[in-house]
């Protein structure tokens, strides 16, 4: 079996108020991490602690930086990404959940569909591919590289380094702080870890279900 040439850890910020409790839809703007999330972040930050860590690559959006905070403390670099951001909503932003994924059936389900005025998941693969590609050259083979991005930005993540067809990545859960593990052998990727969660198996029933948010509309978000 080929070595290990470069691991890579892949993680969805902490639980976060993407969805309000009156059902609407958020992706831009500050939102801070739950209670909840900053407990998971903390929780990472001892499984994380081994590694000795000099830097964690995030998404410039606040609930994923708070989250590679959590985990790194105040001795780890955080570096922030605009290009890792979540999928942009468009005018669909603060508006009801089940409304707009009704007007657009295939969103996050095709890769060529998007809410009005926002980014298809082919747009977020596409950005995110080239971002993940000057990471991975800049920091090397010396150390492992963690990541925290987004729900629909990791699905996207791993259908490029895996090569998975994007409706097929787009059916990857991503719980909130669930960590992906890839290893690289041989000049390719393969996948070691999906969406562990260190809450456990239980985190599959304690996933918090938003008020006004049909199943389907929440599988879609990625859980």
């Amino acid at each position: 079996m080929a070595a290990t040439e470069q691991r890579l850890f892949i993680l969805r910020h902490g639980e976060s108020q993407t969805v309000t409790t009156d059902g609407r839809l958020r992706s831009a703007g500050d939102m801070p991490l739950t209670e909840r999330g900053t407990a998971v972040a903390r929780s990472l930050a001892r499984l994380f602690a081994p590694l000795e860590l000099a830097r964690i690559h995030a998404s410039d959006q606040l609930r994923a930086v708070q989250t590679a905070q959590g985990i790194g403390g105040d001795g780890i670099e955080v570096v922030r990404h605009a290009a890792l951001r979540e999928i942009t909503l468009g005018a669909s932003e603060g508006r009801d959940a089940a409304t707009e994924f009704a007007a657009a059936p295939g969103f996050l389900y095709d890769p060529d569909v998007a809410l009005a005025g926002g980014e298809t998941p082919r747009q977020v693969r596409e950005r995110a591919a080239a971002e993940i590609g000057e990471i991975l050259t800049r920091e090397g083979d010396a150390q492992p590289v963690v990541i925290v991005g987004h729900g629909c930005l990791n699905r996207m993540l791993l259908s490029h380094l895996l090569g998975l067809e994007i409706s097929r990545a787009l059916r990857i859960r991503q719980d909130w702080g669930a960590v992906n593990v890839l290893e690289r052998r041989g000049g390719e990727w393969r996948l070691g870890t999906l969406n562990f969660n260190v809450g456990g198996l239980r985190e599959f029933a304690l996933t918090r279900q938003v008020a006004g948010v049909r199943p389907e509309v929440w599988q879609r978000l990625g859980q």
